[in-house]
């Protein structure tokens, strides 16, 4: 059973309320999964408490994908809004993001390392999904409370160029460096001799600059998609590729 709570011209049940904040919500405690397994581990090799800090361990890194796939029904939750709010429209963009929690957080954390920035990493992290918390609230109120979404058919052409791109990409880079980490097992000198090679290719003055276009282009076609409407079915696919573009 749902009550219904009436926000202008419009109403949200409980749930909806709910989903709407969900994904930034969990994004913004998923630090405290890696804190956790960090220090299971350090107890571990301490030798205190060792069944203790194992099950510690395996818990915070379960929790870690857990909390992501939840994210991901939460993105499910709102792809399936008929006819979604602005309020509902900007927290499914958000939810998109949010699956990328974990490569967003690597990056923001070398990102500061390199630049020197003295504040605590936790402390810039609380305070980019605080302001995503913000954003998707303040969505009714400066952009109304219903709004339309264009149908991804509308993009033919951005969405093969997209595909063409991500293939490019494959071929290029991904195919050559997956490749080198399976020559590894067959030993160090194999693995070496390999990514001499392979860097050859993609390091090459002519395909390095195409291939950061790529990337580009990959990049921002696929934020674009993103935010065109898509049925339920298509948000795992779609959720996958932001995660791995960020």
């Amino acid at each position: 059973m749902t009550f219904a709570i009436s926000l202008g011209r419009g109403s949200y049940s409980r749930r909806s309320q709910a989903a709407n904040y969900f994904a930034p919500c969990v994004a913004l405690i998923y630090p405290l999964t890696l804190s956790s397994f960090h220090a299971s581990v350090s107890a571990l090799q301490a030798g205190s408490l060792p069944t203790a800090a194992i099950i510690g361990a395996i818990a915070s890194l379960v929790l870690s994908f857990g909390l992501v796939g939840l994210i991901l029904v939460a993105a499910m939750f709102l792809a399936g809004v008929e006819r979604p709010s602005a309020r509902q429209l900007r927290a499914r963009q958000v939810a998109f993001l949010s699956v990328a929690a974990p490569t967003i957080f690597v990056f923001m954390g070398v990102l500061l390392t390199m630049t020197g920035n003295p504040v605590p990493d936790d402390i810039v992290w609380s305070v980019i999904w605080v302001l995503a918390i913000l954003y998707v609230g303040l969505g009714d109120r400066f952009l109304g409370t219903e709004t339309e979404t264009a149908p991804a058919q509308s993009t033919p052409t951005l969405r093969v160029a997209h595909g063409v791109s991500a293939l490019a990409i494959i071929l290029l880079f991904l195919g050559l460096h997956l490749s080198n980490h399976l020559v590894g097992l067959a030993g160090p000198d194999a693995h070496a001799a390999v990514m001499k090679v392979a860097r050859i290719v993609y390091r090459s003055k002519m395909i390095e600059p195409v291939l950061v276009c790529l990337l580009l282009l990959q990049a921002g076609s696929g934020l674009w998609l993103v935010r065109r409407y898509r049925p339920v079915a298509d948000t795992p696919p779609l959720a996958t590729g932001v995660r791995f573009q960020g």
